[in-house]
């Protein structure tokens, strides 16, 4: 097999982190904090981000298992990555054609929401809330898989039609929904792309902005760096100097190699359509 072959075989055959829950080590590990609206989850992570501890605060209201995957799955293993030298962004990916396109921005633009409108139509989905981008030889990057689920709100699933694949709650006690996403052969809609795909372009939401109608524009110069910074995952844990000068490096290869666009769209569900023609045209 060829050497990313490789490497994603091994991936998938063995475990890359060990979690422990229910407790964290008073030394030898690097301790955080993830804050949310329903309580706390305290973890530590150890020197070379292999195994990571975690515990509910007292105050805590959410205590499942599928509540700390939920935080787990999203920023804290992205914030993991950045520790461990990898390129990670607050986002989704979803395949158009043969190529991975990266929907950038912060909480509550919509950017699950464009992605679900994206399966429903047909296109792929690699990943939701975190944007693991490799880089492959000289201006290659590629996107890779998360888990075969997305996050959106209940409003959301409410306008699709079909219903979807409803996969249940994220949380136990509120907030957005699972939606299944396929992974077998032949699926029309709702499907996932379980392998790396080559990044082709990657837009950043601004929602209210559209000014009657949505439309894409190029971010040029300085902006670019500055987008990706400011989507960057949490890195939760100190990052060493060495690593801060490294990933600066590295995504100055990223905003030079692949194109980053503004995709201005409108606020109400009725216009996620509008904004998925303009996204697919652009790409």
């Amino acid at each position: 097999m060829l050497p990313h072959a490789v490497a994603e075989f091994a991936r998938a055959q063995y475990p890359d982190v060990v979690f422990d829950l229910g407790s964290v080590p008073d030394d030898g590990a690097t301790p955080a904090i993830y804050a949310g609206p329903y309580g706390e989850l305290r973890f530590a992570v150890d020197r070379d981000g292999h195994r990571l501890w975690a515990d509910w605060s007292d105050e805590t209201r959410l205590r499942s298992l599928d509540d700390v995957a939920a935080i787990l799955l999203g920023p804290v293993l992205g914030g993991l990555l950045r520790l461990r030298g990898g390129t990670s962004l607050h986002g989704c990916v979803v395949e158009i054609g043969s190529q991975a396109v990266a929907l950038l921005g912060n909480a509550g633009v919509g950017k699950s929401t464009l992605a679900a409108t994206l399966a429903q139509r047909g296109h792929a989905v690699l990943s939701d809330d975190v944007v693991a981008l490799e880089e492959r030889g000289r201006g290659q990057w590629f996107a890779q898989p998360g888990y075969p689920r997305l996050r959106v709100e209940p409003g959301t699933l409410a306008a699709f039609s079909p219903p979807v694949p409803d996969g249940g709650e994220v949380f136990s006690i509120a907030g957005k929904r699972y939606v299944e996403l396929s992974m077998a052969p032949g699926a029309n809609a709702w499907r996932f792309r379980g392998r790396a795909t080559r990044l082709a372009a990657m837009y950043v939401l601004d929602r209210g902005r559209g000014e009657g109608r949505p439309k894409a524009e190029e971010v040029a110069g300085a902006d670019r760096l500055f987008e990706l910074l400011r989507h960057s995952r949490d890195a939760f844990f100190p990052l060493p100097a060495s690593r801060r000068a490294a990933e600066l490096r590295s995504l100055g290869r990223l905003v030079a190699d692949v194109p980053i666009r503004r995709l201005c769209c409108l606020d109400g569900t009725e216009n996620v359509g509008a904004t998925c023609d303009v996204l697919l045209d652009a790409a």
